[in-house]
């Protein structure tokens, strides 16, 4: 009997190996295919738009730097300067900071102050402005801290005039004159947001409370003409102190005088329940005056 031939088995062998290549081919083509197209798909627009892409990469290295905090070098003391010394360039070193804790005119450099002397005691480790140094050798710390324009004038005071003794260097105070205007007791506020440079010769801003006695005198810091209407004022009148906030307002307001009539009922002491916008005198038919109220746009005669 003839042997079966092996030939067909090779044959389908041989066909299979072939499908089996065709297909791997085709599945990394595929792949190779589908993974191009998802990359296009998430930077599609710069490849359409090239200028897209490089503006984006110019903001995100400008978000970069803005996270990076700007420095700048400037000038500090290396140990206690006192009011009337001469600068010299061993009292200082030069420290990087950050920018926003630099004001602008802080100096940065020592050759800025070549020759300058300390207007009024500086600590350790303090930046040097305009306003703590002068060309000229001050006389003493008040003269140091009174700029053109303005003077310094001493005014007599108390417990009560200077707000329990509050009113210390360093504050602000409206100045109040307490006289007679038209026969007639009268307040007037004559000068507003005066420095007070010294109370009782002390310049301490914050001395320690319960041991500084209330001052007998305290030295304003004004402008030329407010000191000689304080010295005006004081030979006609008693002069007081109205205390301002640290975070008062430094703007100044009308300056009115307030007089006796102003504390008193000005119905003449008859009682009136109803409010008026304003009050005013018309002579009436009888030639006498009578008094009219202006309420919600109309005058009704006050009885």
């Amino acid at each position: 009997m003839k042997p079966l031939s092996s030939q067909p088995d090779n044959n389908s062998k041989l066909i299979f190996l072939v499908a089996i290549a065709v297909m791997l081919l085709l599945g990394g083509f595929l792949l190779i295919f589908f993974g191009f197209s998802n990359k296009s798909n998430n930077t599609g627009q710069n490849f359409d738009n090239p200028q897209s892409e490089l503006n984006d990469n110019i903001n995100t290295r400008a978000e970069n730097n803005a996270n990076v905090e700007r420095t700048v070098q400037v000038l500090v003391t290396i140990r206690d300067i006192k009011n009337g010394e001469k600068l010299d360039p061993t009292m200082f070193r030069k420290e990087t900071r950050p920018e926003n804790f630099v004001k602008p005119d802080d100096y940065r450099d020592f050759s800025q102050i070549d020759g300058f002397f300390a207007k009024s005691d500086i600590g350790f480790r303090e930046t040097i402005d305009p306003n703590k140094v002068s060309r000229k050798k001050p006389v003493n710390t008040i003269t140091a801290n009174i700029p053109e324009g303005y003077r310094a004038v001493t005014i007599n005071v108390d417990v009560t005039s200077s707000v329990e003794g509050w009113a210390r260097a360093g504050a602000f105070v409206d100045v109040v004159w307490n006289s007679v205007i038209n026969g007639k007791p009268a307040a007037t506020v004559i000068i507003q947001n005066a420095k007070i440079l010294s109370a009782e010769r002390q310049i301490e801003a914050n001395p320690q409370e319960g041991q500084a006695p209330v001052p007998s005198t305290v030295t304003l810091l004004v402008l030329a003409d407010d000191a000689t209407k304080i010295h005006l004022a004081e030979t006609t009148g008693k002069l007081s102190l109205q205390l301002r906030g640290d975070d008062a307002e430094k703007g100044f307001g009308a300056r009115t005088s307030l007089t006796i009539d102003d504390l008193l009922d000005k119905n003449n002491g008859k009682k009136d329940n109803k409010k008026y916008d304003a009050i005013v005198k018309i002579k009436g038919k009888n030639g006498k005056m009578e008094r009219w109220g202006l309420k919600d746009g109309s005058l009704v005669l006050i009885e």
